[in-house]
């Protein structure tokens, strides 16, 4: 999810060269600022319905975009199997300083605010989160205060086990092989367990099937390294039409979310979002991609936009509510400043708050 800059990408024909040393290919880039801003239309069909003036122009399929996170996950593996640092204990330290300070920023953000007005925040929630949970990445029977961060838990699982692998110095097919074995034995032995977040919230995040999507992120980086692309235009097309056929066709999208239904999110959704990653990423190696420079500062921004998102829709759509105008026009200015402000915000936290922890990360490394 979070984005790490590097030096201009060598072009070389090399693939195996290049999915070795880069962190930061322009395709990948480009998936995240879309990823992020998909996420951010589809919480923003929410906002349009709690905060509309008598008409509302989001249609309800939009709220498909939460899946941006399923890309976010692919690439997070990938990027983790590109990385050529074999020292446990600098990627651990690296990925630390790089996703917990923006992180901690938002959430006490919204710790604030629950102080201040406690109604504005998680109200849809059965329960109050955990404070200390939700600083730590620490799952538990509800979402954190930053509730976008339920992500970032699964993220700090990721790192944590790839850590791992890199301590015991595992061969990355071996060890994502006997990950996933692990997690399929879990649930055909203990299935009610592997599935009981409120009683065995580590259990759950630990065997949780989105885990086979950052395996899927790193066998796509290992194939690119293998075998060089194949027919990446035509697999990332085909990846395109299966994700939008699959939002398009399940009627109840939430049912993909919870239990059984994520098995079920690995075919329809993951599995779609590998063949992207690995279409756009082909096309790199081909050089066929030109995209603009907008796009790759907003994938640069993706993490902090992705953050930030919730809380300036909300304040955005908090502050409009009075307007005493409604109609098309008010909602599309409701929209348009969400989708711009949250990403000139998420522009700005980039800058001034994550580009100094990348810098830090660096030197651990």
């Amino acid at each position: 999810m979070p984005a790490d800059v590097t030096l201009p990408l060598r072009r070389t024909t090399d693939a195996a060269t290049i999915v070795r040393s880069a962190t930061k290919l322009d395709g990948i880039q480009a998936l995240r600022a879309l990823a992020a801003n998909a996420v951010l239309l589809a919480h923003l069909t929410v906002i349009e319905r709690k905060y509309n003036h008598g008409v509302v122009l989001l249609p309800g399929w939009f709220d498909g975009g939460v899946f941006g996170v399923d890309v976010f996950f692919v690439i997070s593996g990938f990027i983790m199997a590109s990385l050529t640092t074999r020292s446990w204990t600098g990627f651990a330290g690296a990925r630390a300083v790089r996703i917990l300070p923006p992180y901690w920023f938002y959430t006490t953000l919204v710790l604030v605010a629950s102080l201040i007005r406690p109604q504005w925040v998680n109200s849809a929630l059965d329960q109050a989160p955990s404070i200390w949970r939700s600083y730590l990445l620490i799952p538990g029977s509800t979402f954190p205060l930053l509730a976008v961060g339920w992500t970032l838990i699964h993220e700090a699982y990721f790192y944590v086990v790839f850590a791992l692998i890199l301590a015991l110095r595992l061969p990355y097919a071996v060890a994502v092989a006997g990950w996933a074995g692990i997690i399929g034995a879990v649930w055909l032995l203990f299935p009610a367990e592997a599935q009981n977040q409120a009683s065995f919230p580590m259990l759950a995040l630990a065997v949780n099937p989105l885990t086979f999507e950052f395996i899927g992120g790193v066998l796509v980086a290992l194939a690119l390294r293998r075998f060089g692309p194949r027919y990446p235009a035509v697999v990332l097309a085909v990846g395109v039409v299966a994700l939008l056929a699959s939002i398009g066709l399940t009627p109840d999208r939430m049912s993909l979310t919870y239990s059984d239904g994520l098995w079920l999110r690995i075919g329809l959704i993951g599995l779609p979002c590998a063949a992207i990653v690995y279409g756009m990423a082909g096309l790199e190696l081909h050089q066929r991609l030109g995209l603009p420079s907008w796009m790759m500062r907003l994938g640069d921004a993706s993490y902090s936009t992705y953050l930030a998102h919730v809380l300036v829709a909300s304040a955005i759509g908090r502050a409009m509510v009075v307007l005493p105008f409604g109609g098309v026009a008010y909602e599309v200015i409701l929209l348009v400043a969400c989708m711009v402000m949250a990403n000139v915000v998420g522009l700005f936290s980039f800058r001034w708050l994550e580009t100094p922890m990348i810098r830090l990360g660096r030197k651990l490394v």
